[in-house]
């Protein structure tokens, strides 16, 4: 999936085709179509913004608790006191 702000081609009836070489020499033929356009008022934006926040976070290398995510290898050093919470 590609989620944009902006059009990557002016007619959303042709399909964006280019082709990708890899370090190692092999080619991949990369084709992207639009699909649909999600407004803010609709529902699926909220969809849409939860995905992308989940891959945000997975590729942060974040840990869920509860309804936040932190991350697990940060030591918080609380300011009153001398210990550190792992």
């Amino acid at each position: 999936m590609l989620f944009t702000l902006k059009r990557l081609s002016p007619d959303p009836n042709t399909p964006l085709s280019f082709t990708v070489v890899l370090e190692d020499g092999s080619q991949y033929a990369v084709k992207v179509k639009f699909v649909a356009e999600v407004q803010r008022d609709d529902m699926k934006f909220i969809q849409v913004l939860n995905i992308i926040m989940a891959n945000i976070g997975d590729g942060l290398k974040l840990t869920k608790l509860g309804r936040n995510f932190y991350d697990p290898m940060v030591r918080v050093h609380p300011t009153r006191s001398h210990k550190q919470i792992k």
